[in-house]
């Protein structure tokens, strides 16, 4: 295999073969094994090249070695393989759709006040009513029996059951360009991550945390778009703009989801199942998060025209009552340690 026969996406074993068509039978063997090898969740990570074949490749004279990095190892740039879906992934719950949330009634008073003093005022055209109150009547609080505690615990223990165990949580700075390709920022351990993924991560919005890889994931994206072709335009007219090195990634449609780091410690398992499961999350859930996501776009439109709706015509100011009372901290403390010790005593005599 010259060269010239290997693919810009290079994979393990076309990295191996061309070692081995040069006759350096000891890179290939360990090359070999590196493929061959169990790694976490079934998914090879070919960045572990290096790693792996420092101790056999250091023996080779300068020119091979030259070679080999040049021409087959390097160009790989820990491209990630196909990722087996070993366990569902799946966003528990709802996907938010954008829509607004329905704005509760004003929670009213438990209680009528007793109105010591009353005084109106009006700033800016709108009405504040100030009421002193008398103090007032706290609830009674309900003592929880070893019962009520029985029950609690075992409703505790069977959501443990339910839960999956945490694989952390991820605040992720995603930028999409034109739609079909995002670079990817991370922090993980005191290490910075940036990864390259075919997915559009707008599509992963909308959620908090998501099961995959038969563990439980918290992320925070933040997302942006950048255009390609604003970008190049932006560069001809000589504004200052960057545009980023963008790698060959599989397509999206015939190859599924795929990512390759270009940056980070890729033999940190959590970090590489994190990327792992969320590419998983896409392939599982992809119906839904398109779904989701158009429907967001549609809401965002519709409140960004209610609200300069609202800016053009406000609504009428409405009235505030605010009502406020003289309170003995010293008294309410002694209470409460006294109702604290009385529970605790409680506790201990239902547990004899």
């Amino acid at each position: 295999m010259s060269a010239t026969n290997l693919s810009p996406t290079r994979t393990v074993g076309e990295v191996t073969a061309y070692v081995q068509s040069l006759g350096l039978k000891v890179v290939a063997a360990d090359l070999l094994r590196f493929t061959n090898s169990p790694s976490t969740c079934g998914t090879k990570r070919t960045g572990g090249v290096f790693n792996m074949l420092y101790t056999s490749m250091k023996r080779l004279p300068v020119n091979q070695l030259s070679l080999i990095l040049s021409v087959a190892v390097l160009p790989v740039a820990i491209q990630a393989q196909e990722l087996p879906i070993t366990e569902q992934a799946r966003v528990p719950g709802k996907i938010s759709d954008g829509t607004p949330s329905i704005r509760k009634n004003i929670i009213k008073p438990s209680q009528d006040f007793k109105i010591n003093w009353s005084q109106v005022k009006y700033v800016n055209g709108q009405k504040f009513t100030i009421n002193k109150v008398e103090p007032p009547v706290p609830p009674v609080k309900k003592q929880q029996t070893a019962a009520d505690r029985a029950k609690s615990e075992r409703e505790y223990q069977e959501l443990l059951k339910t839960m999956k165990p945490s694989g952390g949580a991820f605040m992720v700075f995603a930028t999409i360009y034109d739609h079909n390709k995002t670079l990817v920022t991370f922090n993980h351990e005191g290490e910075e991550y940036k990864v390259w993924s075919n997915l559009d991560w707008n599509l992963l919005c909308g959620f908090a945390s998501f099961e995959g890889r038969e563990k439980r994931y918290s992320m925070m994206l933040l997302p942006s778009n950048a255009s390609t072709e604003t970008i190049k335009a932006e560069k001809n007219r000589e504004i200052e703009a960057s545009i980023a090195k963008i790698p060959p990634l599989p397509d999206l449609s015939t190859k599924g989801p795929h990512y390759t780091v270009i940056d980070g410690d890729v033999d940190n398992d959590e970090a590489m199942e994190f990327l792992e499961a969320i590419h998983d999350l896409y392939a599982v859930e992809e119906t839904r998060l398109k779904t989701a996501y158009e429907a967001r776009k549609i809401n965002w439109k519709i409140r960004a025209e209610k609200e300069a709706e609202l800016r053009k015509n406000p609504p009428p100011k409405p009235d505030i009552t605010i009502s406020f009372w003289e309170r003995d901290v010293v008294k309410e403390r002694r209470e409460a340690k006294a109702a604290k010790a009385l529970e605790t005593s409680a506790q201990k005599g239902g547990q004899r």
